[in-house]
């Protein structure tokens, strides 16, 4: 069945059929630092509307290792 949204990587596959509730171009030294890219484009989700196969696999980390008890984590394969 195809999915509205859908990524992921090779590793971990992910979807949805909700509307994302904020998708934009960042430029923030957060972005920055985790991506080290000049932008990136960022796509918000409610938790529970995102599908995650192998979330097990996941690593966790904090987004901002500066705030690491903030509301955002990264999760990479």
């Amino acid at each position: 069945m195809a999915h509205t949204y859908s990524g992921g990587c090779e590793h971990v596959r992910t979807h949805s059929d909700a509307a994302p509730i904020d998708s934009h171009t960042c430029h923030c030294s957060v972005c920055k630092r985790v991506t080290t890219q000049a932008t990136t484009h960022v796509v918000f989700f409610r938790h529970g509307d995102v599908v995650v196969d192998k979330l097990a696999s996941l690593k966790r980390q904090p987004f901002n290792s500066e705030n690491p008890s903030g509301p955002l984590e990264l999760c990479t394969c």
